[in-house]
């Protein structure tokens, strides 16, 4: 593979059709050319920067009550909070989720997140209105679990990270370890 039609790989790859500016060597020409024959879904794969990995996180704002009732103080009774939720993806989403250049599109994860997630919890009584938090006490720890699990059936391992803020100041959060 010759520089230029690594460029233009390249260009595709990033969703650039204007790719003579890319500045690419030989070296590196080679290197995509290998990762090509290699993996035909390379275009969908995001390469480590730094020996580090390119996550993209959405956030989201909802309102809920609780209460808990095993809990010994003032949160024993009927509270409401104003909660963050933020949603974090890495690589290998759903290739249904991702366009070139994309880890995902932001438009699709608001509406995944919205229906499985805020849907189900915003302005609601956790306690009476959520299946699983009848059974279970609805603790920020365990909205967590709950939140985890209902993503990991869409984005797999391609979730790394659910952070939620039950306070400004208050928060769980589970990340993926490899």
């Amino acid at each position: 593979m010759n520089i230029e039609t690594a460029r233009h790989v390249a260009a595709r790859i990033w969703g650039d059709q204007n790719y003579s500016h890319i500045e690419m060597n030989g070296d590196l020409a080679e290197e995509i050319a290998k990762a090509l024959m290699q993996n035909a879904n390379y275009k969908r794969k995001v390469v480590t920067l730094n020996n580090g990995e390119l996550t993209v996180t959405k956030i989201f704002s909802f309102c809920y009550a609780h209460k808990l009732p095993e809990y010994k103080g003032k949160c024993s009774n009927v509270h409401g909070h104003n909660s963050q939720l933020e949603v974090e993806i890495g690589a290998n989403c759903p290739t249904q989720y991702n366009y070139p250049g994309m880890l995902i599109d932001f438009n699709e994860l608001k509406a995944i997140v919205n229906e499985k997630i805020i849907d189900k919890l915003d302005h609601k009584f956790l306690n009476e209105d959520v299946d699983y938090f009848k059974v279970i006490n609805p603790t920020v720890e365990n909205m967590v679990i709950w939140i985890v699990n209902e993503l990991e059936e869409v984005f797999g391992e391609a979730l790394v990270r659910i952070r939620l803020y039950e306070t400004p100041t208050s928060h769980s959060e589970w990340v993926r370890f490899e």
